[in-house]
């Protein structure tokens, strides 16, 4: 796995986390993390493309997306939901897998390989599109 860096590209227009072509899975342990890791290394999945975020990473880099929001640009209410609900299961010591998946295609064979992971919360973020991927929200918006 590689160490995860919060890139300029991540960010939506408004400044908020907004990965394209990333899958963002949370899990309650490290341990349930690296299991899923595991699984899709073990299925051939490029270890490089998948990185590990611990609770404090995910508050310190999401907050810090903040700091990048354009004056004359306002999140959208969605947008910041998401990202407080990363943070509320952060708080609660959850860890996240990023994924890059560009394709629909790829995105559906991890989840398949990811069938019996104990996902906590996922999404896959799209150019103009959300995908919930699992979790107790079940909606797809429009950004």
């Amino acid at each position: 796995m590689k160490a995860f860096h919060l890139q300029p590209a991540m960010l939506s227009y408004g400044g908020v986390f907004y990965p394209v072509g990333y899958i963002f899975l949370m899990f309650a342990s490290e341990q349930d993390a690296r299991d899923a890791a595991a699984l899709l290394v073990g299925d051939g999945y490029d270890g490089e493309e998948i990185a590990l975020l611990t609770p404090a990473q995910i508050h310190d880099e999401l907050t810090r997306a903040d700091g990048h929001l354009a004056p004359h640009a306002q999140p959208t209410s969605q947008e910041m939901h998401r990202v407080q609900r990363f943070l509320q299961l952060a708080q609660l010591g959850h860890h996240a897998l990023m994924i890059y998946a560009p394709t629909g295609h790829e995105t559906s064979h991890i989840m398949q390989v990811l069938q019996g992971a104990r996902i906590s919360y996922g999404q896959k973020y799209r150019p103009v599109s959300i995908e919930h991927l699992a979790g107790k929200e079940t909606s797809i918006s429009v950004v």
